[in-house]
């Protein structure tokens, strides 16, 4: 499964401080065998850069096969 910061659910973060937030993707892994999430934290308003390197990170995680 392909994670996209697209459909990331988009929270406050940190007590209400304002600052960029708290992204959440949601997802399971092969054959529904546990749930996954993906959280990414912004000390910042994300730029478009920023995105595109916590996209390239994301892309980047296996998941591991169900037992």
């Amino acid at each position: 499964m392909s994670y996209s910061l697209r459909d990331a659910h988009h929270f406050p973060c940190c007590e209400a401080v304002a600052i960029g937030g708290d992204w959440e993707l949601y997802g399971f892994g092969p054959k529904r065998a546990y749930s996954v999430v993906v959280d990414v934290y912004w000390g910042s308003a994300p730029t478009r850069a920023m995105k595109a390197a916590a996209q390239r990170a994301i892309s980047t995680l296996h998941l591991p096969a169900a037992r």
